[in-house]
């Protein structure tokens, strides 16, 4: 049989490609749908930094992130920075996916993600996860993600 996956990256005009991975246990093919943009306008790319630790590695991983797409001219990027939108510890009433934000600071964080069609999240690995801020700036919304694509740039400390 054939296990697909799709994934749609943008909600502009698209086309699919179908890429086959050999299943070594099945002897099946894994069909990935990589969305190949046909565009005619520019990619805007939301960096978004995972931490706000005072010294972290993060602010040259996240320029040096940037620094990847700055000469490319069918990309936008922009650093987001969950830190300038006031996020307290999860504080809203309704979950995320409802997208009926009660506060100011939640409604300001969801508008500036809509801005974008893609996001490249530069984290470092906290206890073998994302830090607990990265993670609290994503439970507060949920439908500016959908139907986007997302990239991890990830580091360790130790053996990472």
């Amino acid at each position: 049989g054939i296990i697909k996956f799709s994934t749609m990256l943008f909600e502009r005009g698209r086309t699919a490609v179908d890429c086959c991975v050999p299943n070594a246990q099945e002897q099946n093919y894994l069909t990935l749908h990589l969305a190949i943009e046909q565009r005619t306008d520019m990619l805007n790319i939301a960096i978004i930094p995972g931490t706000s630790r005072p010294q972290a590695l993060n602010p040259q991983v996240v320029a040096w992130a940037k620094d990847q797409l700055a000469g490319r001219e069918d990309v936008r990027a922009e650093v987001v920075d969950f830190g300038e939108f006031n996020l307290p510890l999860l504080d809203e009433v309704i979950p995320a996916g409802a997208n009926m934000y009660q506060n100011d600071h939640t409604k300001a964080w969801g508008a500036k993600l809509n801005e974008f069609d893609a996001f490249i999240f530069v984290t470092p690995e906290y206890n073998h996860s994302i830090s607990g801020s990265l993670k609290n700036a994503l439970d507060f919304v949920a439908a500016e993600f959908n139907h986007k694509v997302a990239g991890i740039v990830n580091y360790g400390a130790d053996k990472g």
